[in-house]
């Protein structure tokens, strides 16, 4: 596999390490290891710099745990079903005053 964390791995390298070779915090690294986001093209290079491999599959990376990516969707989605639910609260809450305001003017007549 050409996935950071194989190639960081195959090289007997930790985190910690490969943080202190390349100046970017153990929990930047993590999250590059586990597909949390791609990185820009200065951190690629000092990267495989850094490793001696410059055929690093950065798709795989962030590919590469799909229970991560998934978890990540059902959050999105859950998020967005929040965000309706809200939506529809308010709406039934208008609809009700809307509701009471005619029985208002009914009993008005």
């Amino acid at each position: 596999m050409n996935d950071l964390r194989s190639i960081r791995e195959q090289r007997k390298l930790t985190q910690e390490d490969l943080s202190s070779l390349s100046g970017l915090p153990q929990s930047h690294l993590s999250a590059l290891e586990n597909g949390r986001f791609l990185p820009n093209k200065k951190t690629r290079k000092r990267v495989e710099q850094i490793v001696g491999h410059y055929s690093i599959d950065w798709q795989q990376t962030v590919t590469g745990d799909k229970d991560y990516i998934t978890r990540q969707l059902v959050e999105l989605i859950n998020l967005q079903v929040e965000g309706v639910q809200e939506r529809i609260g308010h709406v039934k809450r208008v609809l009700q005053t809307i509701e009471q305001n005619l029985k208002t003017l009914e009993n008005d007549k």
